[in-house]
């Protein structure tokens, strides 16, 4: 699924809700593959969407860069910043015993088509972040 649009990253901040993780361990349980997760939003109306995601990357202890296309999930964030990233890692058996997940709270800080930190993520891993628009998301 590639996007005529041109990149784009959102800035993201982390909110303190994370809970009692400290901010590194955090990062390496976030950036940890293979791993899935689920970025809620809602419009200003309170309508949610829900998307599944393995592209986000905390790039920092309060920055979060994820890859959007022209979509729902963005047209949410720009009427309504606040979104929830949720982590699922399986467990070691085959059924949902030890299987362990994290809520990461988020606010949309701000997106662009260029610029530094854009261009900074053109160094990912190959795939859907050349193709689809960057978004920098920052916990609240």
């Amino acid at each position: 699924m590639g996007f005529c649009a041109p990149a784009t990253h959102t800035l993201l901040t982390r909110s303190d809700e994370a809970g009692s993780i400290m901010p590194t361990r955090l990062m390496e349980y976030f950036n940890k593959q293979p791993r899935i997760g689920v970025l809620s939003t809602a419009n200003r109306d309170g309508k949610v969407d829900a998307a599944v995601f393995g592209s986000p990357q905390m790039v920092d202890e309060k920055t979060i860069v994820v890859a959007l296309g022209k979509n729902r999930t963005f047209e949410y964030l720009q009427e309504n910043p606040h979104a929830v990233f949720l982590i699922v890692e399986q467990g070691e058996t085959e059924t949902l015993e030890g299987w362990k997940g994290l809520r990461v709270y988020l606010r949309m800080k701000e997106y662009a088509t260029s610029g530094e930190m854009l261009d900074a993520t053109r160094g990912r891993p190959p795939g859907l972040w050349a193709r689809r628009r960057r978004r920098w998301f920052t916990p609240w």
